[in-house]
């Protein structure tokens, strides 16, 4: 273990860890996703956006404000995951184009 992620949204620092987990769905980019508390991102917004998967549960999609418009859907988050997403139950996760995700094993 040990290793570290940094997401950053619009050219901002948006969230470090020393623990980031790799999150994918079927036709979906890898994500990496942060534990609570972690990502310390200026501005989550609710977008009322969600996705149901039979395996992981019902996720939670996030607009993210870095000084001007709010990048729409940007992260995620599942609150109360089934079986596959219980690992990353609470963490918030980043993928897509507007996000640069960084990952070092140090």
């Amino acid at each position: 273990g040990g290793g570290r992620g940094v997401a950053r949204v619009g050219g901002a620092g948006g969230a470090g860890t020393r623990g980031p987990q790799l999150v994918s769905g079927t036709g979906l980019p890898v994500g990496v996703a942060f534990p609570p508390g972690e990502a310390r991102v200026g501005g989550l917004l609710p977008s009322g956006t969600g996705v149901e998967c039979p395996s992981k549960g019902q996720s939670t999609y996030w607009h993210v404000r870095t000084g001007g418009e709010p990048v729409p859907d940007i992260c995620w988050t599942y609150e109360t995951p089934l079986t596959d997403a219980l690992a990353i139950r609470g963490h918030v996760a980043f993928e897509g184009d507007a996000v640069e995700i960084e990952l070092s094993d140090r």
